[in-house]
C-alpha cells in the first residue's frame, strides 16, 4: 500500500509540474502532443551506482534499422520521467546527435524508451510502448519492462538476432507482442540481470518462450545452451 500510495504522490506531482509548464501528461482524448509519463524503478539489487534521479531518458522509434532517437530529458525525483520536458543533449543513446520526428497524429507506432542509470549507460531501465501519436501514455519501467524492451529490438535488428531466429520487421512489435514479452519477462524478476550482457541473453530466452513475442508464457525458465542463454516455457 505504501507503494502504491508514493507512486500516486509521484504522478500527481508530475502531472501538477507539467500542466504548470503547458506540457501533457495522463490520457487525453484529443490529439496533441506526444507525451510519455511514469516512474522508473531501478533495480533493489546488483545495481551498484544506479541512479533513477537525474538520469537520462531516451524516447526513441524502433524501426527496422534499430533505435532512432527523437528526443532526451532526464528524470525527475523518485525517478519520474516526463517526455514533455526540455529536450537536452548527453553521451548516450544517441542524445548528443541528429533527432528523428514521431509518426503523424492519429498513427500508431512502436516506441521505446531507455533510462541510463549510470552515466555511461552500462546499466539501464526502459520499455517498450505501442501507442496513438499524438495522445499522452503512462507507463512505469522496471526490470521485466527491461528485458522486453532489449528483446524487442534484438528481434528486429539483424546485427542483434538471437541465434536460430529470423528478423521481423519493427512494425509486428504490436501491443499482444509486447504483453507476451513482459509476462515472460516478469516470470525472470528475480534474476540477477545485470551487468547489460545478462540482459541481453535474458532477452533471447524470453524470444523463445513466447515465439517472438507471439505466444503466452506466465513461467519462462532460462537454461543454458551451447550458444548461450535459451528459454523454455513450463506453463502458459
Amino acid at each position: 500500500m505504501a507503494l502504491r500510495r508514493n507512486r500516486q504522490l509521484a504522478i500527481a506531482a508530475a502531472l501538477v509540474v507539467a500542466t504548470a509548464s503547458g506540457g501533457c501528461s495522463g490520457e487525453s482524448t484529443d490529439l496533441g502532443e506526444t507525451t510519455y509519463t511514469g516512474i522508473v524503478f531501478q533495480p533493489a539489487v546488483n545495481c551498484d551506482g544506479c541512479d533513477n534521479v537525474d538520469a537520462v531518458v531516451a524516447l526513441q522509434v524502433l524501426t527496422d534499422a534499430g533505435p532512432e532517437t527523437v528526443k532526451c530529458v532526464r528524470t525527475r525525483e523518485s525517478g519520474v520521467y516526463d517526455t514533455g520536458d526540455e529536450d537536452i543533449a548527453a553521451d548516450v543513446f544517441g542524445c548528443a546527435g541528429p533527432r528523428v520526428s514521431l509518426a503523424d497524429p492519429g498513427q500508431t507506432q512502436t516506441n521505446i524508451i531507455q533510462v541510463a542509470l549510470t552515466e555511461d549507460a552500462g546499466r539501464s531501465i526502459g520499455g517498450i510502448v505501442r501507442s496513438e501519436i499524438g495522445l499522452s501514455t503512462s507507463k512505469d519501467f522496471n526490470v521485466p519492462t527491461q528485458i522486453a524492451c532489449v528483446a524487442s529490438v534484438r528481434l528486429t535488428t539483424t546485427a542483434l538476432l538471437c541465434p536460430g531466429r529470423s528478423v521481423i520487421a519493427a512494425g509486428q512489435i504490436g501491443e499482444l507482442q509486447i504483453s507476451n514479452l513482459e509476462r515472460a519477462a516478469s516470470s525472470l524478476s528475480s534474476v540477477e540481470v545485470f551487468p547489460r550482457e545478462s540482459v541481453e541473453e535474458l532477452a533471447c530466452a524470453i524470444i523463445e518462450c513466447t515465439d517472438g513475442g507471439n505466444e503466452s508464457c506466465s513461467q519462462c525458465i532460462a537454461e543454458q545452451g551451447p550458444d548461450g542463454l535459451t528459454g523454455v516455457c513450463v506453463q502458459s
